[in-house]
């Protein structure tokens, strides 16, 4: 009996761990202007724009994100789960970037409601990021104005067209100085997307992203450690004093 009742009391929590977490459908909110070109010697024919994206990552994906705020209404949805990922976002055109979208906005997702308050935040069209240059695995620009951050990702090449955003194959964290160089690479060709970011506080508020297409080839040099640039110079100091002892001992090209 007494077993019993501890295999129940254990169901129990995990029942109200289950239904908690199911609750607790909300991760983390965002609302961020976007602004987004592509180098047209690389991407002829595809357009840039601007825009507002919200999103919300979700601890349950099948639970629908709504947003309510004054640019977007009550009950905003938020359209687009990413596939592979637990985020819902959507993207608004309307009001222009710069106008009105300095507000609250509340989230909903299942039984969670969450506020994100950006009154204290300015949303404008970031530059995007120019002066993009490669040397070797290393890609640099100009630094862009009000942006404090970069991050750059690396999409399949896909011969020019658009690029599938949805599936990076590498990308890396937040850059505090507009260069990277990029190690452990395979060799092959990428759409580039380098991205400027402004924040307010933590929220990240302002972005602008730039495509760019190029060729990468893997070269990079294996580089000792500190431990075997030691073990390096003993050797070489070894083997330079028998030298010199063996020329010492049959300089005169007769043994001794």
């Amino acid at each position: 009996m007494k077993k019993l009742g501890f295999i129940f009391a254990v169901l129990l929590c995990l029942g109200v761990f289950v239904a908690g977490a199911t609750a607790a459908s909300l991760d983390s909110v965002g609302v961020m202007s976007d602004v987004y070109e592509y180098d047209q010697n690389d991407f002829p024919g595809i357009s840039s724009g601007s825009r507002v994206l919200i999103y919300s990552e979700t601890y349950v994906s099948s639970e629908p994100v709504t947003v309510d705020s004054t640019p977007t209404g009550n009950g905003a949805p938020l359209p687009y789960p990413l596939s592979g990922w637990d985020l819902w976002l959507g993207f608004f055109t309307s009001p222009p970037i710069g106008m009105a979208w300095a507000t609250n906005y509340t989230f909903h997702s299942g039984s969670k409601s969450e506020t994100l308050d950006l009154s204290s935040c300015t949303f404008r069209e970031l530059d995007v990021p120019a002066g993009i240059s490669f040397v070797g695995n290393t890609i640099s620009w100009n630094p862009v104005s009000n942006a404090t951050q970069y991050r750059l990702r690396y999409f399949p090449w896909n011969n020019g067209l658009k690029p599938n955003t949805q599936s990076p194959l590498y990308e890396t964290g937040f850059l505090t100085q507009p260069s990277y160089t990029m190690t452990n690479i395979t060799s092959g060709e990428y759409a580039v997307r380098v991205e400027a970011y402004e924040f307010c506080g933590n929220n990240p508020v302002n972005r602008s992203q730039l495509y760019v297409h190029q060729t990468i080839t893997n070269n990079s040099i294996p580089t000792l450690s500190e431990w075997g640039i030691i073990i390096l110079a003993i050797l070489l100091s070894g083997s330079f004093a028998w030298i010199n002892f063996r020329q010492r001992r049959y300089g005169d090209g007769q043994a001794v």
